[in-house]
C-alpha cells in the first residue's frame, strides 16, 4: 500500500492504520528518536505476505534528519509533539474526525 491512498480507504482501514502509526510513532519516541522531517515516502505499508487481505504492515524509514538520544537520560529530549505526524496525516487528506477518533494523545513519557 501507498501511503498516498490512505484517504480513499474505507474509514476502519484509515483507523486502523492511523491506530497503529500512533502506537509506532510512540514506539520510536520511547526509544528517544523524533523524526523532524515526516514525509509520505518515509512510511511503508507493505501487504501481509502471509495473507494480503490483512491489514498491510507499517515500516519507519528515513531517519537522516531524527534526534536521537543516546541513552545519557531518562526518556527523550523532544522539540515536536506527536501532532506533527498527526498534522502531516491531515495534510495528505486524512479528514479530522477520522483522526480525532483514533489518534490518542501523548503520554508523560512522549515528552
Amino acid at each position: 500500500m501507498d501511503m498516498s491512498d490512505i484517504k480513499d480507504r474505507p474509514r476502519e482501514q484509515q483507523i486502523d492504520i492511523i491506530r497503529r502509526l500512533r502506537h509506532g510513532l510512540r514506539a520510536s519516541r520511547f526509544a528517544g528518536i523524533e523524526q523532524t522531517d515526516w514525509k509520505l515516502d518515509q512510511i511503508l505499508c507493505p501487504p501481509n505476505p502471509e495473507n494480503p487481505t490483512f491489514a498491510p504492515d507499517i515500516v519507519f524509514v528515513d531517519f537522516a534528519f531524527a534526534l536521537q538520544n543516546w541513552g545519557e537520560v531518562m526518556g527523550c529530549p523532544l522539540h515536536r509533539e506527536p501532532g506533527a505526524l498527526a498534522s502531516a496525516l491531515r495534510a495528505w487528506g486524512v479528514d479530522r474526525e477520522i483522526m480525532e477518533s483514533c489518534w490518542f494523545e501523548a503520554t508523560e513519557e512522549e515528552y
